[in-house]
């Protein structure tokens, strides 16, 4: 059972300005994919309640994400399965915050 309610998600995932991809290393593998910014926005969007994965709850930072494993289009044209670390949240605000996003 998810942590976060997959329609806040969606609803957030509209405007690509409320996803924030936490860290160096999620911005390199979202580069490495040939996505952008709307690309995940638009994978986010298109995720269903059967591609979740596991909740994932952090002791030492008290972070919590939802795993999610879905497939999305490509910049090349092609379906891919994507793993994503999602977490509602960011210093007071309410937007999607990515920790992890690959194959």
């Amino acid at each position: 059972m998810p942590f976060y309610l997959l329609e806040t998600i969606h609803e957030l995932a509209q405007d690509e300005n409320n996803i924030i991809l936490l860290g160096r290393k999620v911005e390199i593998d979202v580069a490495n994919l040939g996505y952008f910014k709307a690309d995940v926005a638009a994978c986010i969007k298109n995720l269903w309640p059967s591609d979740f994965h596991k909740t994932i709850h952090y002791e030492n930072t008290k972070l919590t994400f939802d795993v999610y494993k879905g497939k999305c289009l490509s910049p090349s044209g092609e379906y891919e399965e994507v793993y994503m670390k999602l977490k509602l949240g960011c210093k007071g605000e309410i937007c999607v915050e990515i920790g992890s996003f690959h194959l």
